[in-house]
């Protein structure tokens, strides 16, 4: 009941000899797939540490298993565990074993398969300090499906105890391809409070621009007083309610639309002498006051922007700001705002509209003009009891389960459809007739595609 996930690292050569590199924290899933890591364990004792480890190793031994691999395990709420599988290969989550025993795998793994005997014994390993995984995945946070599209910004978190292992940059293409794991942040410290309070700053500053991200998931675990309690079993998202939570950014803060004019008006002249702007009165600056107009969603936002080189006043709604233009480049914003610094406000643009990523969050604004607020609100509802389903992603048809003039019920599967490696079902919203079925078994599918035309029962 309610168990977690450990695994245990092994490395075993073609001379008979064989290593474990302890265990890693693997409980945090989604979809019964890991999207948090960490070693060590904080629910293992030394003893069992050690009990857990030799036994896998005394099953790659059986085995006669020679490479870098994994040996997966359930264990329960009594410290019980069980063998669930192994992988017979390096895994994703291979750097936090490198950062708190000190290995290079990959580099391991290779000199096994060349016939190199292991450098070192059990008694020579050690863990040192405390190391954290999370998965970048381009999906939705709160539904788990997955995202496609062009990456307007790809900025990563750096700095000391920080490391990124990506395969992408600003500019690519997120295709229904391949799985849809972005990139993975591990950050390590010297023992896992550091090592979280890292975690959280890293993902405050990490950055995804044009497709949707699970980092603001991400980052409601890594605040969550369960994870910092260690109470993480393989049922986390469920029983702390982050499985289905609301990822919605809402209401846009006044430093998100400041950011958007900064990025948005020329940068003034830095020559203009300024020495105190404020001096003769705030509303009596010698430029005439610039009005900005942003629409988020349905709601439209208007900033008056009055300025003197690199120093600013702007007014929204009853409240005004003084800014101050720190730096300004193509992908960040540094501004001072009403005397605290900010330093990092990333920034892109998606065809019409300008992305702002801060504190994690991700925020959308078109200038006025650019779309209607109709346009941006979604297109007109079909009738009443006519349904078309359409496809939440593109990817390949992969099953039809009914017919054209069927009956179905309420939550009864219609359609399967594959993305990114993951199957993905379509139900049915009520109890109705299917009316149309536009596509067969095999056919390609792009977003937005009707997959089901569906009738509603008079009833």
């Amino acid at each position: 009941e309610r168990p977690r996930h450990v695994e245990i690292q092994v490395l075993a050569d073609i001379h008979g000899d064989c290593v474990h590199l302890f265990e890693r924290e693997c409980s945090i899933q989604r979809r019964h797939q890991k999207i948090v890591e960490e070693s060590p364990s904080p629910a293992l004792t030394p003893e069992l540490r050690a009990e857990m480890g030799a036994a896998a190793v005394r099953l790659a031994l059986a085995a006669g298993y020679r490479n870098a691999g994994t040996l997966e395990f359930m264990l329960d709420e009594d410290g019980r565990y069980y063998f669930l599988e192994m992988n017979t290969r390096l895994q994703v989550e291979h750097p936090v074993t490198e950062l708190v025993a000190g290995v290079d795998l990959l580099q391991l793994q290779i000199a096994i398969a060349a016939g190199a005997p292991l450098p070192f014994t059990q008694i020579d390993l050690r863990q040192r300090g405390h190391a954290i995984e999370v998965r970048v995945y381009a999906e939705d946070p709160a539904t788990f499906l997955p995202s496609t599209g062009r990456v307007a910004l790809f900025a990563p978190a750096a700095g000391p105890g920080i490391r990124n292992d990506a395969g992408l940059e600003s500019g690519d293409e997120i295709t229904v391809h391949y799985d849809p794991m972005l990139a993975k942040l591990i950050v390590a410290a010297p023992d896992r409070p550091a090592a979280i309070a890292r975690l959280r700053c890293a993902l405050d500053e990490y950055a995804v621009l044009g497709v949707t991200t699970n980092l603001p998931l991400l980052r409601a675990i890594a605040a969550h007083p369960d994870f910092a309690a260690a109470s993480t079993r393989t049922d986390f998202l469920t029983m702390t309610g982050l499985a289905n939570a609301n990822f919605e950014t809402g209401s846009i803060p006044a430093e998100i639309l400041i950011a958007a004019a900064a990025a948005d008006l020329p940068t003034p002249n830095s020559q203009l002498p300024t020495p105190d702007p404020w001096r003769v009165g705030p509303w009596r600056l010698p430029h005439a006051g610039m009005r900005q107009r942003y629409i988020s969603g349905a709601i439209e936002h208007t900033l008056m922007v009055w300025r003197s080189a690199a120093h600013w006043r702007v007014a929204i709604a009853d409240a005004a700001h003084d800014v101050e233009l720190i730096a300004k480049q193509p992908d960040h914003l540094a501004l001072r705002i009403d005397g605290r610094r900010i330093e990092r406000f990333q920034i892109a643009r998606d065809r019409d509209a300008l992305l702002i990523g801060w504190r994690g969050a991700v925020y959308r604004l078109a200038q006025a003009g650019a779309l209607s607020v109709d346009a941006l609100s979604g297109r007109a509802g079909l009738p009443h009891g006519h349904a078309s389903l359409e496809a939440p992603m593109p990817g390949t048809l992969i099953k039809v389960l009914v017919d054209e003039g069927q009956p179905v019920a309420a939550r009864q599967p219609l359609v399967v459809l594959e993305a990114m490696k993951m199957e993905h079902v379509i139900v049915a919203p009520y109890d109705g007739v299917v009316i149309k079925l536009p596509f067969r078994a095999g056919a390609l599918i792009a977003k937005g595609a009707v997959l089901v035309e569906l009738e509603e029962n008079d009833t």
